[in-house]
């Protein structure tokens, strides 16, 4: 016999199976009376997760899944997953890891706790492909999004977005730079990948402009950059330059300046 699920008691009562979900999971949006029917029919099913579903004291441990790829590629988001683990551990709520490959597969399937009601909600980090994103985004589970992909609008994400200011700030940094005398400036950052790298590339642009200095197409590397060939595109981009490099580089993320900071040609620094 195959196990009973939400949509199961969704089908028996005639209702759709976010409303199911939402009492299960102690959403507001439905009658007592409903509620009371979906409880009942979950327990003539024989539906497994009845015990957890049921109202319980505010002292009840809640379980939120953090969904992440690559999450050893900066400190940036070791730490973020570390402070969201101390602030649940503070609030009775648990945390759930889940690992998501950084590229799209035909024959991925998120992970079942995801989808079988085990967790109260999301959190997606570091996740940077439009197809697992969109995946996500079709969860019946509230979610915390992380920054997007430029091709996703951050209004049609179901939950909220958290987007790292960067635009005012790249202008910002940019200007300081252009004050220490520097006319030639580039930038460095795959403007598609994250809408944060899209923002300050814009920073950037409007740094340029109100300085009235030109943007040169041959100082700027802002197309699709392989995840796993960062180090040999960006090295490969500044030997284009041959001794003639820009006076300075804007990074779109301290990952891309890193590659930028570690470039050495002796034949030019030596000379």
């Amino acid at each position: 016999m195959s196990k009973v699920t939400m949509q199961d008691i969704a089908d028996a009562l005639g209702i759709s199976r976010i409303t199911v979900w939402k009492v299960f999971n102690k959403q507001n949006g439905v009658s007592d009376e409903l509620r009371t029917q979906i409880f009942d029919m979950a327990r003539t099913l024989g539906y497994a997760k009845i015990s957890t579903a049921l109202p319980t004291t505010a002292e009840e441990e809640k379980t939120v899944s953090v969904i992440v790829s690559r999450p050893d590629s900066a400190m940036f988001w070791t730490n973020i997953i570390h402070d969201i683990a101390k602030e649940f551990a503070g609030n009775n709520v648990n945390l759930l890891y889940n690992y998501a490959p950084s590229i799209y597969r035909d024959d991925y399937t998120l992970p079942s706790v995801l989808t079988s009601g085990m967790v109260s909600g999301i959190i997606i980090i570091n996740i940077y492909d439009e197809k697992l994103l969109q995946m996500i985004n079709q969860l019946s589970l509230p979610k915390v999004f992380l920054d997007t992909v430029s091709d996703i609008k951050p209004f049609s994400l179901t939950g909220d977005v958290i987007l790292l200011e960067g635009m005012n700030t790249i202008c910002k940094l940019t200007e300081h730079v252009i004050e220490q005398g520097c006319k030639r400036i580039g930038f460095i950052g795959d403007i598609q990948y994250a809408k944060t790298n899209y923002d300050r590339y814009q920073g950037y642009l409007r740094a340029m402009s109100l300085h009235q200095l030109p943007v040169k197409a041959d100082d700027c590397l802002t197309g699709t950059l392989g995840i796993n060939t960062y180090h040999d595109e960006i090295f490969q981009f500044l030997d284009h330059f041959d001794a003639d490099l820009p006076d300075a580089i804007i990074c779109a993320s301290d990952y891309v300046a890193h590659f930028v900071w570690t470039y050495r040609r002796p034949s030019y620094y030596d000379s």
